[in-house]
């Protein structure tokens, strides 16, 4: 029995739209304020960047604020207290400052990337690709504006133009895990599951570490049927998120239906960090202490399965047979009777109370309720009967 994961595609991440900048702007506003604006002036604006890593943006606003009131014609002022409404998820005030700094340097790379990131939080991937453009066409190696573009184009399904985006930026900036991901998943949206792969691998050899890459290549494995290095990379991702945590369910029971029994365990006790409760994984895991003998556990296992679905007529069938097992019959024959009541229409738990019956040397009872097993289709043994009719006589 396997379960379908539900496969969701994440992009790793979203730029913010504040923050240090990973690239130059090509404009003269983006590095150290020039000769034109005053001692002053710089003042408010370096004061107010402080103040923005002491985390006072109350204080840092006003900051810039005296800086916009010392020259209005400044745009970096408008771009900063941008970025200080950006992170206060003021995203109109931010955008408008934005705009305010593109009108006075229509070159002004660091603005229409704001901006764009803006856009982004606001779930408006198709105006902020439109920005990403002007500020990668004033700074053709603005990497944080490459990036945040392909994750745009991502999002809207345009995958060549992100693959284009993605790989750019890998050859400015070689060394970036998240963006071979990225580049990854684009890949396998365009059933390209091997390059995907291969950038997975590439990820790691830049952090080997990094779970993300772990995740994205465990699950192109598993979409290969390639389930041995599935498990091992699913098995290193840390936490299990409901995703992985429903593929490693699937493996569960391909392993178990493998009869690769111990290592199935293995994976239903890691599945079950991001998917508990799970109905097949409790059943298997009692069935499995069954096997083994480890009846008392099976016991409690098929108990907790009971309190999850109070009407699981396997459960009680189950844990019936445990109780007999250990020669409760009492506790046994009382949940054979629960089968029975919520199975009427089923064989198997009038063999399962038939067979306690026999046991018990109450043939008549006994051979009831094998008579109506056999009725109903399940396979009675025919020498059980043959003895059991001659015992109840």
């Amino acid at each position: 029995m396997y379960f379908k994961a539900l496969i969701l595609t994440l992009i790793p991440f979203l730029m913010s739209a504040s923050g240090p900048l990973a690239a130059t702007t090509g404009t003269e506003h983006a590095g150290e304020p020039t000769t034109a604006e005053t001692a002053e002036e710089v003042d408010w604006v370096s004061t107010g960047q402080k103040l923005v890593l002491d985390g006072k943006y109350g204080e840092a606003i006003e900051a810039f604020t005296k800086a916009i009131e010392q020259d209005e014609k400044n745009p970096v002022p408008h771009n900063e207290r941008g970025k200080v409404y950006a992170d206060l998820k003021q995203h109109k005030r931010a955008m408008l400052d934005y705009t305010i700094a593109i009108g006075l340097d229509p070159k002004f790379a660091h603005a229409y990337y704001n901006r764009g990131s803006c856009y982004m939080d606001l779930a408006d991937p198709r105006n902020a690709i439109e920005d990403f453009d002007q500020a990668v066409r004033f700074s053709p190696e603005y990497v944080r504006a490459l990036m945040a573009r392909g994750n745009a184009h991502f999002i809207i399904g345009g995958y060549e133009d992100a693959l284009q985006d993605y790989t750019r930026v890998l050859e400015l900036e070689p060394d970036l895990a998240s963006v071979y991901v990225s580049r990854g998943q684009t890949y396998g949206k365009l059933g390209e599951l091997n390059r995907a792969i291969e950038d997975y691998y590439e990820a790691l050899k830049v952090d080997p570490e990094y779970q993300a890459a772990y995740r994205r290549r465990g699950m192109a494995l598993y979409s290969m049927k390639d389930y041995a290095r599935a498990v091992e990379d699913l098995e290193r991702v840390r936490p299990v998120d409901h995703e992985v945590g429903e593929i490693l369910v699937n493996l569960g029971f391909i392993y178990y239906s493998n009869r690769e029994y111990d290592k199935a365990i293995e994976i239903f006790d890691l599945a079950e960090q991001a998917v508990p409760h799970h109905q097949a994984i409790y059943m298997i895991k009692a069935n499995y202490l069954f096997s083994k003998k480890e009846y008392g556990k099976a016991i409690g296992k098929y108990t907790d399965l009971i309190e999850l679905d109070p009407e699981s007529v396997e459960a009680y069938g189950n844990r019936g047979i445990a109780y007999q097992s250990i020669g409760d019959a009492r506790r046994a024959m009382a949940d054979y009777n629960r089968a029975i009541k919520l199975a009427p229409q089923d064989g198997w738990p009038y063999y399962n109370r038939g067979g306690l019956l026999y046991r018990m040397k109450e043939y008549r009872k006994a051979l009831k309720d094998l008579e109506e097993a056999r009725k109903l289709g399940y396979n009675v043994p025919q020498d059980l009967l043959r003895d059991c009719r001659r015992k109840a006589r």
